[in-house]
């Protein structure tokens, strides 16, 4: 039975060259059948454009030690959920908005400020470090049927929810 769900993880620092590194990576592109891929290591490229995932990804969690940007991440137009834990910049929010089946996203590091409008996004989870911004979330997200929200980063004791009310 082929695998279909992936998860990369390493806690140890290695002094390896990056070359080397991305040869190893290169066999995700064998897995023809991968739909579901978890980073929580270092990457060895500078945003997403070169990590060699099959374009059948449904599901990308990436880890905040990836040291990588999220440009690119619109080559797997498949993708219906996507977990991040690095803030997207504003080109990279545009990018994700391009994603026509993106239906879950999860953020714990993010600007909402930089974002784009994602229409078909029902289930949003946020894990601020900071202020949630939910003011901003019915403008960007007006399709939320689901929310979630840990606030368990955040300096504050409460969270005012009364922003989603604008949510149809």
């Amino acid at each position: 039975m082929p695998a279909s769900r992936l998860c990369l993880a390493t806690s140890c620092e290695c002094w390896v060259s990056w070359r080397a590194l991305a040869r190893h990576f290169d066999a995700l592109d064998a897995l023809p059948g991968l739909t579901a891929l978890s980073l929580y290591t270092r990457l060895p490229w500078e945003s997403l454009t070169d990590l060699p995932a099959p374009a059948t990804l449904t599901a990308l969690s990436l880890g905040g030690s990836i040291g990588t940007r999220l440009a690119g991440v619109s080559k797997w137009q498949q993708l219906e959920v996507l977990v991040s834990n690095t803030a997207p910049n504003s080109e990279e929010w545009k990018e994700i908005s391009t994603l026509p089946h993106l239906a879950e996203l999860c953020l714990s590091d993010y600007n909402l400020n930089q974002a784009a409008p994602i229409r078909n996004i029902n289930y949003l989870r946020l894990l601020p470090n900071s202020d949630a911004q939910l003011n901003l979330v019915p403008d960007l997200f007006p399709s939320l049927e689901r929310f979630f929200i840990s606030c368990r980063g955040t300096q504050s004791d409460t969270i005012d929810i009364t922003p989603l009310s604008k949510i149809d």
